[in-house]
């Protein structure tokens, strides 16, 4: 049980910092296109929020991940 604890604190951790580094460069990639033809400018505070966003959330699940394992075992029990 261990292992797949192990294994799924791993996959949540994995998955968040990809979810969030594609929204910021999605969001990067929106404002340049923007930026490129003259429409309507998306606001750059709101990238910048994201980026930041995905920065706290990535550094966060390094501390949360390695407790994540250990935390399961004992809610379930072992």
């Amino acid at each position: 049980m261990d292992q797949q604890a192990a294994m799924l604190h791993s996959a949540v951790f994995v998955t968040a910092c990809v979810l969030m580094t594609l929204i910021g460069v999605y969001l990067r990639c929106v404002l340049e296109a923007r930026k490129g033809r003259r429409a309507a400018p998306i606001n750059a505070e709101l990238v910048e929020k994201w980026t930041m966003a995905g920065r706290l959330v990535k550094q966060a699940l390094w501390v949360v991940a390695p407790l994540l394992g250990p935390m399961m075992l004992v809610f379930q029990g072992e």
